[in-house]
């Protein structure tokens, strides 16, 4: 579904708009084949959809079929129906393609035309029902031309200014996010410079007194900081254009990489006891370390933020590989991603974020910067419910048994 935002919408529209046109119809202009019955299920529909931001978060995978099979009953199903019925009258000709431009802004190309498909068949034999005859008039070919020629360049037009838009976004997205680093940056050594040298002055007295827990906090102040610059370096390698250069890739060992991503993570409460590692065969992969970092951070925190409502929420981190490719999975059971929404998963600026925190960006930028490494991130859901990640890199030599390596993380699971 394209821009989900539009849809409540488009909903009360129609829920004005069916009742308000039968009117028109019944009073104004009378027509013989104006159906009340179908006037009223369309208003009912389009009403849920415009009140739907007080149910979807209960049954958000509901949502997205409703949507479905609302938008395809009040747009190419009632609109080519009423066409047929009126002889392809010109009112209703140019109705029709009021609807397909407002369908082509509501839908994605692939379903856009496969529910036009849908939508015009069933109003095909439901006018064949109610007149007995398969036959249209002479003007209806030439109509459908029209239509179809209407249908393929709007749709073509709003790819074009769709990416435009997008590549701007992600453009000025980019120059902000490395603005706002460089000026972090700074303030964010003095803090560590500050805390190395007070640690220093304060270090004898706290050994003196018995008082670990003063060392501790210095020592927290500095892995925070430590953090943020490694967020900070994350978000200028986000704003460089070129975000990964082949000639600097280096050698990583799959597992240690995962192992020190986990140390420096800054979990909440309990969130560490949540999160396990299985090796099954380790592998070396060829990347560069702030960027493949900023994949595995975003997955893990997405990870961490879809089990937080969950009673016993788990994230399993699994490393293996084949003869050629290394995967690191990252699965959770938290709710999953709604099926509509999966195959955007990967595009810029779709999110599913419910409260408005989601850019979009994140995935799409993890996905970039995989292919980067001539490798692939896919979604699939996780068995038993929740959402699985996978990163596909190939393999930069020969992988070997972490036990035989003598690694072995913590909260590592084997197999």
């Amino acid at each position: 579904m394209n821009a989900p935002f539009r849809i409540p919408v488009a909903g009360a529209l129609g829920a004005v708009g069916f009742p308000l046109y039968y009117v028109v119809w019944v009073y104004a202009s009378p027509d013989s084949y104006e159906n009340l019955a179908a006037r009223l299920i369309g208003m009912f529909l389009c009403l849920g959809t415009a009140l739907s931001g007080f149910w979807k978060h209960k049954a958000p995978r509901f949502f997205y079929f409703y949507c479905y099979a609302t938008i395809i009953y009040v747009l190419p199903f009632f609109f080519s129906y009423m066409l047929f019925m009126d002889g392809f009258g010109y009112i209703w000709s140019m109705s029709a393609v009021a609807s397909l431009l407002l369908f082509a802004l509501l839908f994605d190309t692939l379903n856009l035309f496969v529910g036009t498909i849908i939508g015009v068949s069933c109003a095909y034999l439901l006018y064949y029902f109610n007149s007995g005859t398969f036959v249209l008039p002479d003007r209806a070919l030439l109509a459908f031309l029209v239509m179809t020629f209407t249908l393929v360049t709007i749709r073509f037009v709003l790819v074009y200014n769709d990416r435009h838009v997008e590549k701007m976004k992600i453009h000025t997205a980019k120059a902000l996010a490395g603005h706002i680093a460089h000026e972090m940056r700074t303030p964010l050594l003095g803090i560590q410079l500050d805390a190395k040298k007070s640690r220093k002055i304060v270090k004898k007295e706290a050994e003196f007194r018995n008082q670990p827990l003063v060392l501790k906090s210095f020592d927290r102040i500095l892995s925070h900081a430590v953090g943020a610059n490694l967020v900070i370096d994350m978000l200028l390698a986000n704003a460089r254009e070129s975000q990964a250069k082949k000639g600097s890739f280096l050698t990583f060992q799959a597992a240690d990489f995962v192992h020190d991503i986990l140390e420096g993570y800054h979990f909440k409460s309990d969130e560490a006891e949540r999160v396990s590692i299985e090796v099954v065969s380790d592998f070396r992969f060829l990347g560069t370390e702030v960027l493949m970092r900023h994949v595995v951070y975003n997955l893990l925190k997405n990870g961490l933020k879809a089990i937080r409502e969950v009673t016993k929420g788990r994230i399993r981190i699994t490393i293996r590989s084949d003869d050629h490719h290394g995967q690191i999975t990252i699965s959770d059971n938290g709710p999953g991603v709604p099926a509509a929404f999966q195959p955007f998963l990967f595009r810029p600026f779709s999110t599913t974020s419910e409260d408005d925190t989601g850019t979009g960006l994140g995935l799409a930028f993890c996905a970039m910067v995989v292919e980067d490494f001539n490798g692939k991130i896919s979604y699939n859901d996780a068995s038993g419910g929740g959402a699985e990640f996978t990163i596909s890199v190939p393999i930069a030599e020969t992988s070997f048994s972490a036990e035989s390596d003598g690694f072995v993380p913590i909260n590592e699971t084997s197999s």
